[in-house]
């Protein structure tokens, strides 16, 4: 897994969520694959919109440099 500090990233990831748990880890993989592939620094974000199946806690699970969660949706 390639991470950065923000000053060095080359690719971002904003992944938008609601109730989306089933497929974050999958999501967040594949980009970091995908970007290791081509040697390139990531940074994933996740911002979780008042999700009720534990979307923030899956993507911190699975590797989420930032996790927002809002309150409403």
């Amino acid at each position: 897994m390639s991470t950065s500090t923000a000053a060095e990233t080359q690719l971002a990831l904003v992944i938008v969520s609601w109730n989306s748990s089933g497929l974050l880890a999958d999501s967040i993989g594949a980009f970091r694959a995908s970007s290791a592939a081509g040697d390139a620094s990531t940074e994933v974000i996740v911002v979780d919109n008042a999700s009720d199946d534990d979307s923030a806690g899956t993507a911190r699970s699975a590797g989420a440099d930032t996790v927002i969660t809002n309150p409403l949706n």
